[in-house]
C-alpha cells in the first residue's frame, strides 16, 4: 500500500483524468512512468489478449504483470526482459488495473457514441440524398470514418446473374481497388450472407476457407457481412473488415445501417418507375410519409448525437439520460422505416388508381393505446432539446376517428419539428379542442418565425394537404411579440364512446 501511494505521488496522478477520458497517450505515459526510465520493451493487452499499446507483437514475453482492479482482470503488461523495475509488480499491476478499467470504459462509451452518430448520419443521408450511387459511396465512407474499419464494401445483388456487383468501397479498398468487381454468391463470406440471408461474423478469417483476399490488399483479421434486405428479398451486402474481432454490438449497429440502406435502394427502385403518372403520385405520398415520420425522428437523433459528448463530460447522468433518449428515438425510427418499407412493397393498395391507405404502425399503435394528447406530448418531449418549455392543453378535446387523429398527429409532428429545428423555439404550446363540430389544433412557438422564402416549402405544403384531405384547412399566423402559430381546423368525426382528453 505504501508503495502504491509513493507511485501516485511521483507523477502519474496528472494523467488519470486524461486516461478516464480515453486518452491512449496518457495511458502510455503512465506505463512508462511505472516501469521507470530504463524499462525493457513492453506490450499492453486487454483481458481478451488484444493489443492496446506498446510493441506490435511479442512472441515470447519474459515477464507478465496482471492488471487487477476490484478483483477483476482488466488486462496484462508483458515485458521482453526480466530487468528489475522501478516498482514492485503488485503495485504496477494495481495501478494498471485501475487505469485500464477507466480507459476501457471510456473507449466503450466513445465507440457507442460513434455508432449512434453513424446511424444518425446514415439516416439523414437516406432522407436527403436522391442519387443512389452517391448515397452508397458516401455511406461506405461514413462507415470507415466513424468506426475506423479499414476495409468497407457495399455490393449490390444482381439476381439475374446471381452475383454481387462491387462498386462502392471505403477505406483501404477504396484506395487500392478501382472499377467494378463481380463476385458469384457461391463464393466468399459475402456470398454466404446472400445465400443464408443472415449476418456472417467471422473473427478468424485466416482459417475460414470462404475468405479470398483481393490482390494487392493486406488481409484483415475479421470480417462482418450484413445482408441488405427488403422482406425476404436480398438487395446487397454491407461488408466490413477489421483488425479486431467483432462483437454483438458491431453486428447490431451495422444491421440498423443496412436497414436504412435497404430503404434507400427500394426508394431508388420506386423512383426509377416514376415515369408513369400513377407511380409518381405514389412516390410523392411516400416522400410525404418519409418527411413527416422518419425525417423528424432523424433530426432529433442528430441533435441529441451532436450534444452527447459534451453532455457526458458535464454530467455522466445527463449523458446517460440523453443516451436513453437516443436509443428510444433510434428504435422509433426503425419502426417507422419498416412500416415505410412495407408500403414500398407490391401490394394491392399500391396499384395505380387505388387510394393509398397509411400503414403507419407506430402512429396507430400509440394513438390506440395512449390517445392523441399523450402521443403528441411524447413526440414533442422526445424531439425537444434540453430547456424547451412545453405546454399541452387538450381540455376541450374529444377523441376522434383514428384516421382523423393520425392526420392531426402528422400536422402536429411537422409543426413541432419546424419550431424546434428551424425556428429555434424555447417555448412550445400545443392545444386542441372541439367547437361546433370542428376540431381545432393549435401549435404555437416563440421562435424566430418562418422565412417568407420557405412559406411554400415541402413540410408546410404537407400540412396544408393533410388538412385539406380531412376537409379542413391549415393557417399560419405570426405570434406576438415573435414566433408562429399553426392552426388546423377540420370537421370532427368523434370516435365511439369518446371521452375528454387532458
Amino acid at each position: 500500500m505504501n508503495t502504491s501511494v509513493a507511485i501516485l505521488g511521483n507523477g502519474p496522478l496528472q494523467h488519470w483524468a486524461a486516461i478516464a477520458a480515453g486518452d491512449s497517450e496518457a495511458l502510455q505515459q503512465l506505463v512508462q512512468t511505472l516501469l521507470g526510465p530504463r524499462h525493457p520493451a513492453w506490450i499492453l493487452l486487454d483481458a481478451q489478449s488484444e493489443r492496446l499499446l506498446g510493441e506490435t507483437r511479442m512472441a515470447h514475453p519474459a515477464r507478465q504483470i496482471d492488471a487487477l482492479f476490484a478483483g477483476r482482470l482488466h488486462g496484462c503488461l508483458q515485458l521482453a526482459e526480466k530487468t528489475p523495475l522501478l516498482h514492485h509488480d503488485a503495485a504496477i499491476g494495481a495501478h494498471l488495473g485501475l487505469a485500464l478499467s477507466l480507459f476501457l470504459e471510456a473507449r466503450t462509451q466513445q465507440l457507442l457514441n460513434e455508432r449512434f452518430r453513424l446511424i444518425a448520419q446514415i439516416g439523414a443521408l437516406v432522407a436527403t440524398e436522391t442519387d443512389l450511387d452517391a448515397l452508397l459511396a458516401r455511406a461506405a465512407d461514413l462507415v470507415h470514418e466513424r468506426l475506423a474499419y479499414p476495409n468497407v464494401d457495399i455490393p449490390l445483388y444482381d439476381a439475374d446473374r446471381d452475383e454481387l456487383v462491387i462498386r462502392f468501397r471505403g477505406g483501404h479498398y477504396k484506395a487500392s481497388i478501382q472499377g467494378e468487381d463481380r463476385l458469384p454468391t457461391a463464393q466468399g463470406i459475402m456470398g454466404s450472407a446472400v445465400r443464408e440471408r443472415r449476418t456472417q461474423r467471422v473473427n478468424d478469417i485466416a482459417n475460414d476457407p470462404r475468405y479470398a483476399c483481393p490482390p494487392g490488399v493486406v488481409p484483415a483479421r475479421a470480417e462482418l457481412a450484413v445482408p441488405i434486405m427488403h422482406g425476404a428479398e436480398v438487395l446487397g451486402v454491407l461488408n466490413v473488415e477489421s483488425e479486431h474481432p467483432f462483437d454483438d454490438s458491431d453486428a447490431q449497429s451495422l444491421e440498423i445501417v443496412a436497414e436504412y440502406l435497404g430503404a434507400a435502394i427500394m426508394t431508388a427502385r420506386l423512383q426509377a418507375q416514376a415515369r408513369q403518372a400513377a407511380v409518381m403520385s405514389e412516390r410523392q405520398r411516400l416522400a410525404r410519409e418519409l418527411h413527416d415520420n422518419v425525417t423528424q425522428l432523424l433530426s432529433s437523433i442528430n441533435l441529441i448525437a451532436q450534444s452527447l459528448s459534451s453532455a457526458w463530460q458535464r454530467n455522466p447522468e445527463e449523458g446517460q439520460r440523453r443516451t436513453g433518449r437516443l436509443q428510444e428515438l433510434v428504435g422509433l425510427s426503425l419502426v417507422e422505416m419498416r412500416a415505410l418499407l412495407r408500403e414500398l412493397g407490391p401490394t394491392e393498395r399500391n396499384t395505380p388508381g387505388t387510394p393509398a391507405q397509411s400503414d403507419n404502425l407506430l402512429a396507430r399503435e400509440q394513438l390506440r393505446r395512449d390517445g392523441l394528447a399523450a402521443t403528441i406530448e411524447r413526440l414533442a418531449r422526445l424531439s425537444a432539446p434540453e430547456g424547451l418549455q412545453l405546454r399541452i392543453d387538450f381540455g376541450g378535446y374529444l377523441a376522434q376517428d383514428p384516421v382523423l387523429e393520425e392526420t392531426l398527429l402528422r400536422i402536429a409532428q411537422e409543426a413541432i419539428s419546424n419550431a424546434i429545428r428551424h425556428a429555434r423555439a424555447r417555448r412550445l404550446s400545443i392545444a386542441a379542442r372541439v367547437d361546433g363540430g370542428m376540431v381545432e389544433l393549435i401549435i404555437g412557438d416563440d421562435g424566430r418565425g418562418i422565412d417568407p422564402r420557405h412559406r411554400h416549402g415541402l413540410g408546410l405544403q404537407h400540412m396544408r394537404d393533410r388538412a385539406a384531405e380531412a376537409g379542413g384547412r391549415m393557417q399560419l399566423q405570426e405570434a406576438q411579440p415573435h414566433g408562429t402559430r399553426v392552426i388546423a381546423r377540420v370537421p370532427g368525426r368523434a370516435a365511439p364512446h369518446s371521452e375528454s382528453s387532458s
